[in-house]
């Protein structure tokens, strides 16, 4: 019971920091992390709601950590990322270029694409998007985003047969894919050398 306990209790907090790091523009994804929290809470090891407001928790206190760090060293903070972990400038000036023109757009689109809303909140920040504005659109995406990946983890581990039986599926066609190119390759190399 005791441990029960804990692990649900630990469970809450590792989402509540693991959505937070990736908030400040770590390059973690929050999709493993919503999409298992979905899953563990299906399995019964912790409770829908409280996954979910962790998440939501997570997410947001992240998010306005990556506003105040972009308003606040937005220059300095976008290099250091772009460096440390080999992000490419031209992404990032392009991500820029997004909120400099559409600011709200780009807050609320980024939620739901994988990979560039590592520096959405640090970008809104730096660009001067006003606090509040920020704070109504990333929330209502994060409302939007948050219980939708819960909610996809959920039904996959309530379907996890039907899908690891597709999952082979694709394995298998995958491979004698690979195995057919690499045939035509190397048969194409062996021709050409002849």
């Amino acid at each position: 019971m005791i441990i029960e306990t804990i692990l649900e209790n630990f469970t809450y907090l590792a989402i509540i920091a693991l959505l937070f790091i990736s908030g400040v523009g770590v390059p973690m994804p929050e999709e493993p992390i919503l999409l298992l929290g979905g899953f563990i809470s299906a399995e019964g090891f912790t409770n829908i709601w409280l996954t979910l407001i962790a998440a939501v928790t997570g997410v947001i206190a992240g998010d306005n950590a990556g506003y105040i760090l972009g308003r606040d060293h937005g220059e300095r903070f976008l290099k250091t990322v772009e460096k440390r972990f080999r992000i490419p400038k031209k992404r990032v000036d392009k991500e820029l270029k997004l909120f400099k023109e559409h600011p709200l757009k780009a807050i609320f689109i980024m939620r739901f694409l994988p990979g560039l809303k590592i520096f959405g909140p640090a970008l809104a920040g730096y660009t001067g998007v006003k606090w509040s504005k920020y704070q109504i659109v990333n929330l209502v995406a994060v409302l939007l985003y948050v219980p939708l990946m819960i909610l996809i983890g959920w039904y996959f581990s309530t379907n996890i047969e039907h899908v690891l039986k597709d999952v082979k599926l694709v394995k298998r066609i995958l491979t004698i894919a690979i195995i057919i190119i690499l045939g035509y390759i190397l048969t194409k190399r062996m021709m050409m050398r002849q």
